[in-house]
């Protein structure tokens, strides 16, 4: 038996500055609320629970695919401290900050 996804998510914080320095660096990216979900969430109890509940409040607000030729890290200056390994590092629900 499947489990539907949730169809109510948070709405992305993107700048406009973020998304032209993707594009220009030919990044495949996503702001799709599947992807952004799918990666939002471990294997723990708690987030398995959330999931078949669709109470997630806050997921990642884009997925980057880096190529080959983008050191992404360096070329976008993602802030190791915002990645999430689930569950492990949890962002505030109410920050503005991308994450």
């Amino acid at each position: 038996m499947s489990q539907n996804l949730p169809t109510h998510l948070p709405a992305p914080i993107l700048s406009a500055e973020l998304l032209k320095a993707i594009e220009q660096l030919k990044i495949e990216y996503s702001t799709d609320g599947a992807d952004r979900l799918i990666r939002a969430h471990g294997h723990t109890m708690r987030e398995i629970f959330l999931l078949k509940h669709g109470s997630f409040e806050r997921i990642p607000d884009i997925v980057i695919w880096p190529n080959k030729s983008c050191n992404a890290e360096k070329d976008l200056f993602i802030d190791l401290n915002s990645l999430t390994l689930g569950g492990v590092i949890k962002v505030r629900t109410k920050s503005p900050r991308i994450f």
